[in-house]
């Protein structure tokens, strides 16, 4: 399916007319001439994408400086919707960023209560746009806490964890691409996990797993960046002495392989769950030829468990 542009010059002109402050204005331009998306369920989200981004082009080469200036929070929006639907979470989480931006360039204090950030509070109003997907996300979530909760016996809620973690990282971009990532990391878990089931009984490359574990690590890195400002490794970090105080133990932040890795994560302990995934985030990040130890049954999924572990921890000790 394609969408024809067979209304591109009137596209372009109604955006040569547009007044480049004119906010709804802005919106009415998208709404009008796009091709939005499906509620009730996915529907050629690749071309709808394509549309977006390619019309986006458009205005851009038309003049760089009013693109700069008009508000484009709601394809930016869209943007990050259909790509979930797709399933290219990196992308999701660019435009999800991108459209939240817009929207707190232009309205500082109401941002929040746009489709953007409704969307990183995984708002339940049935009403949203996008609600089918902050459902599947909301979903997958509950699960994870379940799973938590079985493996260490930490209660955590859905409606703490969102007034604990997204609800508290909404002062600045970079600690809302925090939430976000979080989001995309546990999308993308059920990527790679379906992906090695499915390869080759030959093999096939390790390195989808390997950057996947390496994301995880690097966004427990950037949870205690915030939290413990002020040293540049991960390995520093867990011996401060005011981490230390919160979460005391003798941490281990590399390894000779993974299969090292895997052997030592037997159990749900803190200790065991900030080790894996410090040995994780500084293995991972140094080579991506490492052993192939996903041929052991459920090895990525232990080790994701892990790194999970180490999230929720931190999540439900630091975010009051």
């Amino acid at each position: 399916m394609s969408f024809p542009d067979i209304r591109r010059e009137q596209f372009l002109l109604r955006f040569d007319q547009l007044d480049a402050s004119d906010c709804a204005g802005a919106d009415h331009l998208f709404e009008e001439f796009a091709p939005g998306n499906t509620i009730a369920g996915q529907h050629f989200p690749f071309e709808r994408f394509e549309w977006y981004r390619e019309h986006l082009k458009l205005l851009f080469e038309r003049s760089p400086k009013k693109y700069g200036e008009i508000h484009k929070g709601t394809p930016f929006f869209f943007l990050a919707w259909l790509a979930f639907d797709f399933r290219d979470y990196e992308k999701a989480l660019t435009y999800l960023d991108a459209a939240i931006s817009e929207d707190t360039r232009i309205d500082p204090q109401g941002w929040s209560t746009r489709p953007g950030g409704r969307f990183l509070h995984l708002d339940a109003d049935p009403n949203h746009v996008g609600r089918r997907t902050i459902a599947m996300l909301r979903e997958r979530i509950v699960e994870e806490l379940g799973r938590f909760k079985g493996a260490t016996g930490v209660k955590l809620t859905l409606p703490e964890f969102l007034q604990r973690f997204p609800a508290q990282l909404l002062a600045t971009p970079e600690s809302r691409t925090i939430a976000s990532a979080f989001y995309v990391f546990i999308l993308e878990v059920d990527e790679r996990t379906e992906e090695l089931a499915m390869r080759s009984v030959a093999g096939g490359s390790t390195g989808p797993a390997l950057s996947l574990l390496f994301r995880g690590g690097v966004l427990f890195e950037s949870l205690l960046k915030r939290l413990y400002p002020g040293h540049r490794t991960l390995g520093a970090i867990l011996r401060d002495r005011s981490f230390q105080g919160d979460f005391p133990g003798a941490y281990q932040t590399s390894a000779r392989s993974l299969a090292d890795i895997l052997a030592n994560a037997t159990d749900n302990s803190i200790e065991t769950a900030f080790s894996t995934t410090a040995r994780l985030r500084n293995t991972t990040g140094h080579n991506l030829i490492w052993d192939d130890v996903f041929d052991i049954p459920n090895a990525l999924t232990r080790l994701v468990n892990q790194q999970f572990n180490a999230l929720l921890y931190v999540i439900e000790r630091k975010f009051k």
